[in-house]
């Protein structure tokens, strides 16, 4: 259960990415704001400035995007992590293996079991399935 716990919330992959994303926006955002100053201050032809903002908030909206992406399956994945954390805690406390069924430890481990013609699939809180 440690090593799943380690594999399904390790976001060290992701958070360069999602750094790297971070500093393309802020710099789309000083690009877009140094050419509305320079709209602001000199007389710019209209049509290349439009073209030029328009072409550095589509960018930006792009990269926003991205960065939301990979914020949203950070948060996922952390959230998960705790989600086993908590199984795992839940299965540290108990002192001996239970002998009969145990309705709280079943209630905090498992999400729900699906019993199919041919299988079993036990959905444990995280959502980790375990096909039987």
């Amino acid at each position: 259960m440690e090593s799943l716990k380690a594999e399904d919330s390790d976001t060290a992959a992701l958070e360069p990415e999602r750094d790297a994303v971070a500093g393309e926006m802020q710099m789309l955002a000083e690009m877009t704001k140094n050419a509305i100053e320079e709209n602001a201050s000199r007389a710019i032809d209209q049509t290349e400035y439009n073209e030029r903002y328009d072409s550095l908030v589509a960018r930006y909206e792009q990269k926003k995007e991205q960065f939301d992406g990979t914020e949203e399956q950070i948060t996922s994945i952390q959230v998960k992590g705790k989600v086993i954390e908590d199984i795992i805690d839940k299965l540290r406390s108990i002192e001996t293996a239970p002998s009969d069924f145990d309705v709280e430890l079943w209630c905090g481990i498992v999400e729900s079991m699906t019993i199919y013609t041919d299988r079993k699939v036990v959905t444990f809180k995280g959502g980790l399935e375990i096909t039987l």
